[in-house]
């Protein structure tokens, strides 16, 4: 027993109990905004839109390897609020309210601007043999099916760059923690269109929505509305 609580102590396991209740229930919350926004378009008949720019867009190449850092990034997001809960709370709480205000920003965009992609005429759903290829038409059908939906901004852009900008440039965190997310949030940006979940224009914008709430939520100190 002694033994097991000395390693839950450990500095890189030692996170408070709010940290896991943000990590998990931040994670949940971007699930459902996701999900709700698209079902609220098509209940008001939104019409759709596309982010495609064809000159760009159709020379980016289709990389089923890339899948797997798209779905590890899942984990990221849990992990990424544990991890910045082991700062200050003063810290912790803009952060969280950043991330919050970026969710929120994302969702209603989903909302009154719906976009989707049509995988069917992308030439994207097929039967190819191989593990990557099976998870990446997974995520497909489990995405939308034909139509990937809910595009622009890329919430694995927006999210990950949360994550990213909790740490960066705090020396109370590891370096070698803030160099790996900053590594794997190039690697993810990368994969929202070597996977083809997203076109290129998705990719700036859920950045440049995340780096303004955040840095907003930081300067004013928005986080000491929470209480906890």
């Amino acid at each position: 027993m002694k033994k097991i609580k000395t390693i839950l102590n450990h500095r890189y396991l030692n996170i408070p109990v709010y940290g896991y209740i943000a990590g998990i229930g931040m994670f949940l919350l971007q699930r459902l905004l996701y999900l709700w926004a698209n079902d609220i378009s098509m209940a008001l008949g939104l019409s759709w839109h596309t982010t495609k720019i064809a000159w760009i867009d159709d020379h980016i190449p289709l990389l089923p390897i890339f899948t797997t850092v798209y779905v590890f990034s899942y984990l990221f997001w849990i992990l990424g609020p544990m991890v910045v809960s082991k700062g200050t709370k003063e810290h912790f709480k803009d952060f969280l309210m950043g991330m919050l205000v970026a969710y929120l920003i994302g969702a209603v965009i989903f909302t009154v601007w719906p976009t989707r992609m049509d995988r069917v005429a992308e030439n994207l759903l097929n039967q190819n043999p191989g593990f990557l290829n099976g998870l990446l038409q997974g995520i497909y059908q489990m995405d939308g099916g034909n139509y990937g939906t809910n595009l622009c901004p890329s919430y694995h852009c927006l999210i990950s760059t949360c994550c990213w900008m909790g740490v960066a440039n705090r020396k109370e965190y590891a370096k070698w923690y803030r160099y790996f997310c900053a590594v794997l949030c190039v690697l993810i940006f990368a994969s929202t269109v070597l996977c083809k979940q997203h076109y290129f224009i998705d990719i700036p914008v859920g950045i440049i929505i995340a780096y303004i709430s955040m840095k907003l939520a930081y300067q004013k100190h928005s986080g000491s509305i929470l209480q906890f």
